[in-house]
């Protein structure tokens, strides 16, 4: 039914404060060069390297014919010069400050590289469709919601913010955390990834590891 969908992962990262509530009280666009800092050319040469592998692995993925290598390539290549050429935004932040002390940061990559599809799972009924948007596929995509992550975490514990409000978590990673922890939270351990920015303008919510959504009721006019 569709190639070539394309989803941001959205994460949440929970800390503790005291702070007056304030719902989406602060957003931020931020760049390559924000999130990666002195690590962004290296990124950016070891991500270019990579495209031919995303493309053919989101070809394979979707199956015999359905997508062209090269056409994905090329696209996948207009994303990268976007991100690291231009500036242009690579990832959307929001603070929220719930009761309770509960100081939420809602965060999302904005040009995932990741590739996936809406497939009829049979003939026989075509309100039901295999949808799966095959996040990290691309590994550039959880490098890029990991290092989101860190600006999140640096924010909160930066001056005056983390004095002032008495700063503790996130809930769910250790201080200090790796590389490996991080991505352990955001892809092997269960963790919720919402996913609100569907070309096809559907939400849903993904608690399945392997993120992959089972066959739902769509009205077959929303997946044209």
């Amino acid at each position: 039914m569709g190639e070539n969908l394309v989803e941001q992962p959205s994460h949440f990262l929970l800390f503790s404060g005291d702070l007056p509530t304030a719902w989406s009280a602060y957003h931020a666009y931020v760049t390559a060069a924000d999130i990666f800092g002195a690590r962004t050319a290296a990124v950016e040469a070891e991500t270019r390297a990579k495209i031919p592998k995303y493309a053919r692995a989101a070809a394979d993925a979707s199956g015999p014919g359905s997508l062209d290598v090269r056409a994905v390539e090329k696209l996948l290549q207009t994303q990268h010069d976007l991100i690291f050429k231009h500036n242009a935004t690579a990832a959307e932040i929001l603070i929220a400050i719930a009761g309770g002390g509960i100081l939420a940061s809602n965060y999302w990559t904005l040009f995932p590289l990741s590739r996936g599809s809406v497939h009829l799972k049979s003939v026989d009924n075509i309100n039901e469709p295999l949808i799966n948007p095959r996040i990290f596929l691309a590994d550039f995509d959880l490098t890029t919601l990991t290092a989101a992550g860190r600006f999140v975490e640096k924010f909160w514990y930066s001056e005056p913010m983390k004095s002032r409000a008495g700063v503790t978590g996130p809930t769910g990673l250790p201080n200090n955390a790796t590389d490996a922890e991080w991505h352990a939270l955001l892809r092997d351990a269960g963790m919720n990834l919402t996913l609100i920015h569907w070309m096809t303008g559907v939400v849903y919510l993904v608690t399945n590891p392997c993120l992959q959504l089972p066959p739902t009721h769509i009205p077959p006019a929303q997946l044209r």
